[in-house]
């Protein structure tokens, strides 16, 4: 099984990894400056969830980045207020 990562509409994420690992989620706003970290650290195997990204974000569009491993993803998003 290889790393799953994706966004819902209640303004998380979630990712499922196959085995203990690295795992690191920034974001990004849409000229390429980290605004945050949400995951950083080594992270048990399995579904984990995150809630409240945009809380604390002005409205814009966003950039979500994705690393475990040999993979990297990134996917995009918008905060409306």
């Amino acid at each position: 099984m290889i790393p799953l990562f994706g966004l819902n509409g209640a303004g998380g994420a979630w990712y499922q990894i196959p085995e203990s690992a690295h795992v690191a989620i920034h974001v990004f706003n849409i000229l390429g400056k980290k605004v945050g970290t949400l995951v950083n650290s080594v992270r048990p195997k399995g579904f984990h969830m995150i809630s409240g990204i945009a809380a604390e974000l002005p409205g814009g569009h966003y950039i979500l980045s994705f690393e475990t491993g040999d993979l990297f993803t990134m996917k995009t998003f918008s905060v409306i207020r």
